[in-house]
């Protein structure tokens, strides 16, 4: 055999690199592509050699996204992995099949070179950290509560309404599961598509991967509503299959009770009915309901009560192999209106609490809920609880928040949570749960586990020594949101960013930088004696003021890399997210506040590359528009280009680009940069 042109062959000359067998070279790639989220560097590394190619082939089809929004566009793109996973026996290498976008008969077929999504765009993700998900470790249930709900559930595409219908939907998928089936290694199938998931698809699981594991990301059966009262809720029969199918693992779901007064959705008490075993294997829900209790009131009023679930029936049930029992859930994540007591026993009755990994409650958590909550922890419902995340709105956030008298209450109740439950890895208060007492609980019980941490309250701002403290007494950190205060850069402020670096392991932090207006005097009627007051009311402040607020708020990429290379002194932190906040200024003021306080995204890639990013870009352009496109006078208008000119002598009519930010402390930033080589920063449009 000639091993001449064998770039495997050890007699081969080549280089250091080429020469390490497969093996080796395949953990490097699977290091590469765990370090950076858009596998650049992976794609680089495949395109060294045809041994470097090979050694990538594990990590680059480990997941094949399909997406497509019409019949003929799928087969393309199903054709085209299928050209390519033929190759080598690439194949072998799936182990997860996203599966995105629509299949719409009636959609007009895109060209060719719209298909983007399909191949060419399988770095990035359409749905973040939802589709990286790796089930099984530590961080899935974190990484799959973070990614953001499908809000479109007013566009979903009805179900076929005749069998010549249900045939074609059926027929246009079949492309897809003909590479499920083909794909010996699946191990989890992602369906994010808007259309429902066809029949043909869900038997290939049941028949090929039977095992494996079924995540909807737009769950919702149709034939369950909404629907007039007086009709009937049967079940559609593949909805049904999808609904008891036993690959089900994942499931996100919105729903509205009574999106008008004669509908009803009876979606929410198809879900319970799964938990309790109608989908055996389901282990991870998020669930939100947009109802408006006010206007749930006004249809009870209107309407009378809500007609009754007739339920699945019992022979589908029974055709199925699933009897109705409690729920085994390790992962529950609920939004949208107050969670009460009653709530807490509603959703006990479906799920046993003690399989629980994660809880994440989005509601407004009340005291009554906080309460029942601290004797279950103390009966050992909680007892295999990982990560926590409870929101309490803060007093001045709405009618319904806590008053002053119940802080007390409220600062004892979580700090006996907190102490009832196991060391957690992930912890996020935010609101009025979030306080220095509160700070002293979670440092003390569980700073040696945790991983992951979010501590956010109006009118709270991290102190030196409380982020001192952070940094000495939870070395595992690898994630913390906090606020901190600006104080125009000095010498102060910088302290906090240098104590930030302290963190050993902290490699993603999500900074809010709190730039309100300090010490400000309140109005004699005012009986909080908060020392922070966000005025609503130019003419409460004067121009000094102004320019405090002003100095505070501007952030450009400059000001943003600068705080970034000094917390990053001294750790591997490879992502840091700045965001200006504290602004809650009513009128005209406020509109130009916003328009400086740019977001950042910095991050440091596995070359030491900066990469800065402008984030919600689209909310700042919107205050744009009113300030800098269009001519404004009055006197509050005149005062705030007083206040502006001070700071930023007017080089334009608009003065749109005429701002800069103030740098942090000069002697600071020259000693930084004086004692470290600087990497090259690049800035991302």
């Amino acid at each position: 055999m000639d091993t001449k042109d064998d770039p495997e062959c050890p007699s081969n000359p080549s280089s250091g690199l080429e020469s390490l067998p497969l093996h080796l070279l395949e953990s490097i790639s699977g290091y590469v592509a765990y370090r950076e989220s858009n596998r650049k560097s992976l794609f680089a590394f495949a395109l060294a050699s045809k041994i470097c190619c090979r050694a990538t082939d594990r990590e680059r089809f480990r997941h094949v996204r399909v997406h497509a929004r019409a019949p003929k566009q799928l087969r393309r793109v199903v054709q085209k992995w299928q050209n390519m996973l033929d190759t080598d026996r690439r194949l072998r290498h799936v182990r997860i099949l996203t599966v995105s976008g629509s299949c719409d008969m009636k959609m007009q077929e895109p060209d060719d070179e719209e298909e983007g999504g399909g191949i060419e765009n399988q770095a990035t993700s359409e749905f973040g950290n939802f589709e990286e998900c790796r089930w099984g470790d530590e961080e899935e249930e974190d990484n799959w509560c973070r990614s953001s709900f499908r809000s479109t559930y007013s566009k979903l595409p009805e179900l076929p309404s005749t069998e010549e219908e249900r045939k074609r939907h059926d027929e246009a998928w079949l492309p897809v599961a003909q590479l499920c089936r083909a794909l010996p290694g699946l191990r989890d199938i992602l369906y994010t598509s808007l259309s429902q998931m066809p029949r043909c698809l869900l038997s290939a699981l049941h028949d090929a991967h039977p095992t494996s594991r079924l995540h909807m990301q737009a769950f919702n059966l149709r034939s369950l509503g909404p629907h007039p009262d007086d009709q009937p809720q049967a079940v559609d029969p593949d909805e049904l299959a999808l609904a008891t199918s036993p690959c089900l693992f994942s499931l996100t779901m919105i729903t509205n009770s009574c999106p008008r007064h004669d509908y009803v959705d009876y979606n929410e008490e198809a879900v319970m009915a799964m938990i309790k075993g109608a989908a055996p294997r389901l282990t991870n829900v998020r669930h939100s309901n947009s109802n408006i209790v006010a206007f749930q009131g006004a249809r009870l009023a209107i309407a009378g009560p809500r007609p009754p679930w007739r339920g699945f029936r019992l022979r589908d049930m029974e055709s199925a192999g699933n009897k109705p029992g409690i729920g085994h859930l390790q992962s529950l994540f609920l939004g949208g209106g107050p969670w009460t007591p009653e709530s807490i026993v509603k959703w006990s009755s479906y799920t046993d609490f003690r399989n629980l990994r994660l809880l994440w409650v989005q509601n407004s958590v009340d005291l009554d809920s906080l309460l029942q909550l601290v004797q279950m922890a103390d009966d050992g419902h909680f007892a295999n609880l990982q990560s926590l995340s409870l929101v309490m709105f803060d007093m001045d956030l709405g009618s319904d928040a806590p008053q002053p008298s119940d802080e007390p209450e409220i600062d004892d109740a979580i700090r006996d949570l907190l102490q009832l439950l196991s060391p957690l890895k992930s912890l996020r208060l935010t609101g009025s749960l979030v306080s220095g007492m509160i700070l002293d609980a979670i440092i003390s019980h569980h700073g040696g586990s945790l991983r992951r941490l979010k501590l956010l309250r109006p009118r709270f701002s991290f102190s030196l020594g409380n982020i001192r403290e952070i940094s000495q007494k939870c070395p595992e950190l690898e994630e913390l949101e906090i606020m901190v205060r600006r104080l125009q850069g000095g010498e102060e402020e910088v302290k906090l960013y240098r104590a930030l670096g302290t963190l050993p392991r902290l490699e993603r932090l999500n900074l809010l930088l709190d730039c309100a207006v300090k010490a400000l005097p309140r109005p004699d009627n005012d009986d909080d004696q908060d020392e922070t007051f966000d005025v609503s009311r130019v003419d409460r402040l004067s121009i000094p003021m102004m320019q405090q607020v002003f100095m505070n708020a501007a952030m450009d990429s400059t000001l943003a890399l600068d705080i970034f290379r000094v917390i990053s002194r001294n750790n591997s932190m490879l992502k840091v997210k700045l965001r200006p906040t504290g602004m809650h200024l009513a009128g005209e003021f406020g509109r130009w506040v916003r328009c400086i306080g740019k977001s950042w995204m910095v991050r440091r890639n596995p070359n030491g590359e900066i990469v800065i990013q402008e984030v919600r870009k689209r909310e700042r352009a919107y205050f744009e528009s009113f300030i800098f496109e269009k001519k404004r006078g009055g006197e509050e208008t005149q005062r705030i280009k007083a206040a502006w000119d001070g700071l930023w002598p007017p080089r334009s009519e608009t003065r749109k680009d005429d701002w800069s930010s103030f740098p942090l402390a000069p002697d600071v930033v020259d000693d930084e940069k004086s004692s470290h080589d600087i990497p090259m920063a690049r800035e991302v449009k």
